[in-house]
């Protein structure tokens, strides 16, 4: 399962990757402002009249967090508690409702924001959640970046939650009249980006985690062979 997980994980992050380089490339060649990450929101990425290749990074966003939930389940099988087991309950529904992102592109306005919205109240809880779950276990170097990286993320979410939302209903508006002037620098927008960012590092934490598991499992059974052998 381990084995699996970090493979996944990997793939996923090729995908996403992929699809967000091609879609800000082509958000630079169709637009007079290029895209930056200080003044454009990540589903930007994702709109048809913003990018040619806005289905790519759609189709990216679907495969590569559907591509997470292998890590998602082994990370719950790693710690073996109720709580890592409900953090895994709420890794799954967070991955679920990026993918709908995905499926729900901008031009689907309003369900985009609440698939949206379900993300980043899951993806928060499962951080929050993960983050309490290896609390007890602090002694571990592997236990003590959990716990940072998990709080990285739970305050960047919590700061784009409780960030002042109106400067993005104005925008909606203006997009609407023909009026939208995009500001310099966005800091909604930027604390979306820091989530996103944020989650990479969680991310890469949990693999490190989950190989080193892997490796220890090995060693113990080479050991236990030795063992039986001396037996």
């Amino acid at each position: 399962m381990i084995h699996l997980a970090i493979i996944t994980a990997f793939a996923g992050a090729i995908f996403l990757f992929t699809g967000t380089l091609a879609s800000v490339i082509s958000y630079n060649n169709l637009n007079i402002v290029p895209y930056s990450f200080a003044n454009h929101f990540v589903s930007e990425l994702g709109w048809t009249k913003a990018s040619r290749t806005a289905w790519l990074f759609n189709w990216s966003l679907v495969v590569g967090t559907i591509a997470f939930l292998p890590m998602m389940i082994a990370l719950g099988r790693h710690i073996r508690t109720r709580l890592g087991y409900v953090a895994v309950g709420f890794g799954l529904c967070a991955m679920l409702a990026a993918s709908c992102v995905g499926v729900l592109p901008m031009g689907n306005l309003r369900p985009h924001l609440w698939a949206a919205l379900i993300f980043f109240l899951a993806w928060f809880m499962t951080t929050v959640l993960f983050t309490l779950a290896f609390c007890p276990y602090w002694n571990p170097k592997p236990s003590r970046s959990m716990v940072a990286s998990g709080m990285l993320c739970c305050l960047f979410c919590l700061a784009f939650f409780v960030f002042p939302k109106d400067s993005l209903a104005r925008a909606i508006q203006q997009v609407g009249s023909g009026t939208f002037q995009r500001p310099h620098i966005w800091w909604l927008a930027v604390m979306e980006w820091c989530v996103v960012l944020s989650s990479v590092v969680w991310a890469s934490t949990v693999v490190s985690v989950l190989w080193r598991n892997r490796l220890s499992r090995i060693e113990e059974h080479k050991i236990g062979r030795l063992k039986g052998r001396e037996g």
